[in-house]
């Protein structure tokens, strides 16, 4: 989007028709719908070529991820509409981590574990449910 004049010149050369705005309209919004989840993906692969990555970076991360796409769901996109595939993919490929199952006990004492993230990361509600009880008692829960 940031070289979209270019384009123009460059479809004009090829002798190609230019791009219409209703066209730019939809790569905005397609990028703006996948942006989270590029910049998730980018830190946690930065993170692991590293050799940072910590296992307590990834619920919070995926959590990051899951509440920006609710919050562009909420907005009136004009030509995108799967956004809430992307969140029933991410809801299905990740319940255990979003949901804090048992099978998370891992991950999820070490993101409360880790120095950064500690408790902001979780919602209240979910603070006193199931968090501080892993982080207390282990894995007894």
């Amino acid at each position: 989007m940031k070289v979209k004049i270019k384009l123009n010149e460059i479809t004009e050369a090829f002798g190609l028709s230019n791009f219409k705005a209703t066209e730019f309209e939809f790569l905005d919004e397609y990028l703006q719908c996948h942006q989270p989840i590029a910049e998730a993906l980018d830190k946690l692969q930065s993170l692991q070529s590293e050799n940072n990555f910590l296992y307590g970076e990834l619920i919070p991360v995926l959590l990051r991820i899951i509440k920006n796409l609710q919050k562009l769901q909420n907005m009136s996109l004009k030509y995108i509409s799967g956004l809430s595939v992307l969140l029933c993919s991410m809801e299905k490929r990740f319940n255990d981590f979003i949901y804090f199952q048992l099978k998370a006990n891992d991950a999820i004492l070490a993101a409360v574990s880790h120095s950064y993230f500690k408790l902001r990361w979780i919602l209240k509600e979910k603070k006193k449910l199931r968090t501080e009880s892993v982080f207390l008692r282990g894995k007894k829960t």
